[in-house]
């Protein structure tokens, strides 16, 4: 019975969602490094390609909060996924600002 409920909890969407942009988090990590430090050595296109890639990922967000909004006055997995992506978006785009 434990296990039956630990699967159904594993299967709800929000969780789903919640491993894949893990999983799409680690990936981009992997290509691109963890932070800063390792961004302000790329240059402009290796920075618009990671962007793309952070890009995708803002628009499964947004997807996602379509088909299930978050409840009012919560955030749900996926604002705060969106959220910390759109800072990230905008970090890359200062380094491309100023590296032009």
């Amino acid at each position: 019975m434990a296990t039956e409920k630990i699967e159904d909890l594993l299967n709800q969407p929000s969780v789903k969602f919640a491993g894949r942009m893990k999983e799409a988090w680690r990936t981009l990590q992997t290509t691109f490094g963890k932070d800063e430090r390792y961004w302000k050595l790329y240059d402009n296109d290796k920075l618009r390609q990671m962007q793309e890639q952070v890009s995708r990922l803002i628009a499964e967000c947004e997807k996602e909060l379509e088909e299930r909004p978050s409840p009012p006055g919560l955030n749900s997995i996926a604002d705060n996924w969106q959220n910390d992506l759109t800072f990230v978006n905008k970090r890359i785009a200062e380094l491309i600002a100023d590296k032009s």
